[in-house]
């Protein structure tokens, strides 16, 4: 089997429209910028929860 990405580039049909490519890498880059704001928030609320863990802990003491 060939790589998806090969497959995914090399039209299967002459009739594919521009325009439909172009909503197809459209919708790509939405995903993977939505993928990527997701994995920052991720990041951002396990810092926070570190912190705040810390700040109780130092409280303790």
């Amino acid at each position: 089997m060939s790589p998806p990405w090969k497959l995914w580039n090399q039209p299967s049909s002459s009739d594919v429209s521009p325009r439909c490519s172009i909503r197809l890498t459209l919708s790509s880059v939405f995903f993977v910028m939505l993928s990527f704001i997701v994995v920052a928030v991720l990041i951002v609320r396990i810092k926070l929860a570190v912190a705040d863990q810390s700040g109780q802990e130092e409280r303790q003491w």
